[in-house]
Order: structure tokens, then sequence, then C-alpha cells
């Protein structure tokens, strides 16, 4: 386990995270055969997902996009496992926790489809970067928060078969900083010019 931990790539999940928090995940990575998920709601909505299998991030964000995501991070750990954590700044009653865990079930139907508004970004507020390993590379979005936004551009990284191997994001003013550590497998950077078409605002 100690060298499957020392495995991950992600310098930022090591900087988040205690020593007792990452031996607690990477026990749960250990026991995840397709996929796994924990909801709390006490204080504001969040909810961890550990998967093997892949997840329809866009049709996620989008039924959930009625709350205010405040935080998402994504870490490729090990065993082929992502994490996801979603953090809200609402909250949901007891009764209403089944009803998103029927979401995150569903999220792992590909085939499943959600319409989505577009958000307004400007052409200034959306970094690339393709140069910034031989494996990955990066794009930041620093825009006004907007109920929608990242289940929009999850949903099109989706369309074109993009794959996020880390991602964060962070409100702070109502503004969002959200970056993205994207894998090179050919989808994102051949499509750089495609993708600035498709989310900045006309």
């Amino acid at each position: 386990l100690q060298k499957k931990i020392l495995s991950i790539e992600s310098n930022l999940f090591f900087i988040k995270h205690t020593a007792k928090e990452i031996l607690d995940i990477s026990l749960e990575v250990n026991e995840v055969s397709n996929y796994s998920m924990k909801i709390e709601s006490s204080d504001t909505l969040k909810i961890e997902i550990y998967r093997k299998v892949p997840i329809n991030l866009g049709f996620l964000l989008g039924k959930l996009s009625h709350l205010e995501l405040v935080a998402m991070e994504i870490f490729k750990l090990f065993n082929g496992v992502k994490y996801f954590v979603l953090e809200f700044n609402d909250t949901i009653s007891s009764d209403e926790v089944p009803m998103v865990e029927k979401i995150i079930q569903d999220s792992f139907d590909m085939e499943k489809s959600i319409n989505l508004t577009k958000p307004k970004i400007k052409r200034k507020e959306i970094k690339i970067d393709c140069f910034t390993s031989k494996s990955y590379a990066t794009m930041q979005i620093k825009t006004s928060n907007q109920r929608g936004l990242m289940a929009y551009v999850a949903h099109y990284f989706d369309k074109l078969g993009i794959d996020i191997a880390s991602a964060v994001i962070t409100t702070r003013k109502h503004r969002v900083n959200d970056f993205f550590l994207i894998e090179k497998n050919g989808n994102f950077c051949s499509n750089k010019e495609k993708i600035l078409e498709e989310l900045v605002e006309k």
C-alpha cells in the first residue's frame, strides 16, 4: 500500500490532505471494485466518489446544478481509481440523500445526457497550455461564478473524450478559478480551437 501511495502523481493530493486522510482514502481505494460513494450533508453537502469505471461527470454536475458548487477536486490515485470530491454551498435534508445517491448511480450510464445553459466566458478568461509536460496539458478558467458552469465544461469534455486527470475548482467573492490537468490522449490539444469556440461567449 505504501508503494501504491507513493506512486500517486499529483503533488497537490499530498499538499491538500493530512497523512491520516491520505491513508484513509487509500484504504478506501483498495476496496473499490467498480465505484463507491460517501455523502455528507450535516452543514453543507459534500460528495466523495471513488470510481474505476467511467463516470458521466457532465450529467452528474448538470443534475446537481441547482446547488452551488464551490469546490471540486479530481485526483488519479492507484489501482485505476479516480477520486472525486464535490463541495456545495448548500445542504440537503436526510430525505433528499437517496435522490442524490440515485443521481450518482445514474451518472455511471455514459449514454445519459442533459440540456445545459452555456456559461458566459470571455476569451481572456481561458488559458490553455499544451506544453505543461509530455503527458499533460492544462486549462484555467477565471470568470464570474455561474451555476452550471462546471457541468457545461465537463459535459463538453465528455463528448470529446477528454480525460481530466486532476481538477481544482475554487470560488471566492463571486469569482471562480477552475484549474484542470488534462491527459494528452490526442483529444484535447488537437481540439484546442474547437474547445475555445465552444466555451467562449460570442
